[in-house]
């Protein structure tokens, strides 16, 4: 969404960031890092949160109490040219 969202203010002649102060995404896919500008996003542990979840879904399937419901993972912010940092041809 986050680049589909730089796309369409490309599309109306506005630039990130020089225009609109900051696009972020959040889940880092591959295409974050080749975009133009490249995209600042929240890396996600992907892996983690799947084992999370299948564990969870079998314990349901099982009908198992499920004892807690949420969880709060790490998360690591990848930051790229979309939030506003120099292009490296632009530093001095």
């Amino acid at each position: 969404m986050a680049i589909g969202a730089m796309k369409a203010l490309n599309n109306h002649g506005l630039r990130t960031p020089q225009d609109c102060a900051a696009v972020v995404g959040f889940d880092d896919i591959e295409l974050s890092a080749f975009g133009e500008p490249s995209l600042t996003t929240i890396r996600q542990p992907k892996e983690q949160i799947g084992r999370i979840a299948f564990q969870k879904l079998l314990a349901l399937m099982q009908k198992d109490l499920l004892l807690n419901v949420q969880e709060i993972l790490p998360y690591e912010l990848v930051i790229r040219e979309s939030c506003g940092i120099l292009r490296r041809s632009d530093k001095k």
